[in-house]
């Protein structure tokens, strides 16, 4: 199926239906054996964000700053949530709750039935990560230098961890250990209730990517052409392998 633009985020698979964004600003709605359109939403910038798909519903953000909440099977508008800056991130939702960050530098929980602000979280720079949740603890990462991990109780700071630059990538948690790299060119591993720091790799220039991990090696690209393998039991190189240029995508392991 051919759109008018360009197509940057990953689409998103629910049973037989594929859903994709689109530099033309439309969401699409597609039956994924045959190609066919469904149905497709049209925002007013570009989709950067892949679509967060639920029994009845479709997230999907805009570079118009606005979250939009769709009826999975028609693409009705049912609300819209409208933030101060892009989005260029994935929402995630627990019990009714959508999580979602903005390049306006905050993070927002919205009540995914009402596209109401239940509360929201303050960092003092853009955030381009997407939130993850794990034992009631939400992490986000923010081109402020800092990790946060945020009670979803109390809405308070549990703790942060800060780096000496900018954090791009989407974070990973392993066991009890959340592992990320950092635009000051380290990989970092912190215990995730606690933000303390168990060990850092150092590479040889930013890293945007987010890390992936497979039987205890966490694999993530850097901008100095290099994909390493780390072992994330004591943060020792395993190897690494030169590319031809500066990595920004995240491996895939077959």
């Amino acid at each position: 199926y051919k759109t008018k633009d360009q197509n940057n985020p990953t689409p998103t698979i629910d049973r037989d239906t594929l859903f994709a964004g689109s530099d033309d600003n439309n969401l699409y709605a597609l039956d994924k054996n045959s190609g066919a359109l469904l149905w497709r939403y049209k925002t007013l910038e570009d989709i950067r964000s892949s679509a967060l798909v639920t029994e009845s519903m479709v997230y999907v953000g805009s570079d118009d700053d606005r979250l939009y909440a769709l009826n999975k099977n028609t693409g009705e508008n049912i609300w819209t949530f409208e933030t101060g800056g892009n989005i260029y991130n994935s929402p995630i939702t627990e019990n009714n709750i959508i999580y979602l960050s903005s390049l306006d530098g905050k993070l927002y929980a919205i009540d995914a039935t009402t596209g109401k602000l239940s509360w929201q979280f303050n960092t003092r720079s853009s955030i381009y990560a997407a939130p993850i949740l794990n034992d009631n603890l939400l992490y986000i990462a923010s081109y402020d230098n800092n990790l946060y991990a945020i009670n979803i109780t109390t809405q308070k700071e549990a703790w942060s961890f800060k780096t000496l630059y900018k954090i791009h990538g989407t974070p990973l948690i392993e066991g009890e250990n959340i592992y990320f790299g950092s635009e000051d060119g380290n990989i970092y591993a912190l215990n995730k209730k606690t933000g303390t720091k168990i060990w850092e790799y150092t590479t040889e220039a930013g890293i945007q990517a987010s890390p992936i991990i497979k039987e205890n090696v966490l694999y993530i690209g850097s901008k100095d052409d290099y994909l390493y393998a780390i072992n994330i039991l004591d943060g020792t190189l395993k190897w690494r392998f030169k590319t031809g240029s500066d990595i920004y995508t995240t491996a895939a392991i077959s």
